[in-house]
């Protein structure tokens, strides 16, 4: 009861927000349009929440990079 409460109240509308960059790149034609939004957007912020909110490790430039890396190999 409590984690359907707390998706519905904040972290759908959150998600929504993190998957906007992706959704726009896709209507510019910048990232194929089959792209699974959901699963991408998972894959790119997920380790950024976890680190935050779980293992309280640092989120710096060569963390960020090797996540976006990842993310243009698998789109490509």
């Amino acid at each position: 009861m409590f984690a359907a409460d707390f998706r519905a109240r904040y972290l759908d509308e959150q998600r929504r927000r993190d998957r906007l960059p992706l959704e726009r790149a896709v209507h510019r034609g910048q990232l194929p349009a089959g792209l699974d939004l959901a699963a991408e957007t998972d894959q790119l912020v997920g380790p950024l929440y976890f680190r935050v909110l779980v293992t309280d490790e640092p989120i710096g430039p060569d963390f960020t990079d090797r996540l976006v890396d990842a993310f243009l190999r698998r789109v490509r």
